[in-house]
């Protein structure tokens, strides 16, 4: 629920619509778990799954695993799971 709450990683290059997901940086199926959510609206993280995570990045100047990585720690040094 925190991720959710927070504003999507990609809403500097504009175009947010709807709710923000939970979206995985790393897929579960590769090993993903919930130290690896980032925060995506509804229309970003539509778009990473219809282009794939790479693409997506290199279209919004982001590392997603990278920004997973620093939000964990941040989460983590607050305490919250």
């Amino acid at each position: 629920p925190i991720v959710r709450a927070m504003p999507c990683l990609a809403a500097s290059s504009g175009a947010c619509a709807g709710e923000t997901h939970a979206a995985h940086a790393k897929s579960r199926g590769a090993g993903g778990n919930r130290r690896h959510l980032i925060p995506l609206c509804q229309f970003h993280h539509h778009e990473q799954h219809q282009h794939g995570v790479r693409s997506f990045e290199a279209a919004h100047g982001l590392d997603l695993l990278a920004a997973a990585d620093t939000l964990a720690r941040e989460l983590d040094a607050r305490g919250i799971e």
